[in-house]
């Protein structure tokens, strides 16, 4: 079974993807090699429909698709990752994440992270219980052994899940994914 994990960008989704793709040992697909697309979705069903659907899919944008993904692809589950919104926006001003687009990114940050808390909750409501579930990061997450805590993690890069180990740039930039390239 295909899982996306999602929630607000800078919630903990590539955490708590690595340790779901470790435990279940799945594929780990982040969200610089899946675009939740029209073309996207349409792939990674084929592939799911070939019997290939052992991915852990990282993808906080899928959140904006939830209901095209779910009603073509039902057997997806989902899980939204939860935190704290001041610690939300603490670490997007860290990778300055939108800064550039965004003049008044403080406003923007409030309004984005509300938007993605109702996505998730119109998707609670609208799938079956069994198709969904929540986690709180990090109090659900930090018992694993790929859980670093906020304190030993303060230089870390956009992307990076451990220590001395830099992955991605040091702020953000939008780079746009290509369609399945992980299959590349």
């Amino acid at each position: 079974m295909t899982i996306i994990v999602t929630g607000c960008q800078r919630s903990g989704t590539t955490i708590a993807s690595l340790i779901l793709a470790n435990s279940k040992q799945y594929i780990l697909v982040e969200d610089d090699k899946w675009q939740p697309s029209q073309e996207g979705v349409f792939k990674l069903k084929s592939l799911m429909d070939s019997g290939r659907d052992k991915f852990i899919i990282q993808s906080p944008t899928a959140l904006y698709n939830f209901h095209f993904i779910y009603h073509l692809i039902p057997d997806i589950h989902w899980v939204g990752v939860k935190r704290d919104k001041n610690k939300i926006i603490q670490s997007m001003k860290r990778v300055k994440w939108m800064q550039e687009a965004y003049p008044d990114y403080i406003s923007f940050y409030n309004h984005h992270i509300r938007y993605m808390n109702h996505l998730w909750g119109l998707l609670k409501q609208l799938l079956p219980k069994d198709n969904w579930t929540e986690v709180q990061y990090p109090q659900e997450l930090q018992d694993y052994p790929e859980f670093i805590p906020d304190n030993l993690r303060s230089d870390f890069t956009v992307k990076q899940t451990q220590l001395d180990t830099p992955k991605g740039p040091r702020y953000w930039t939008y780079d746009q994914p290509t369609e399945l390239s992980f299959l590349s």
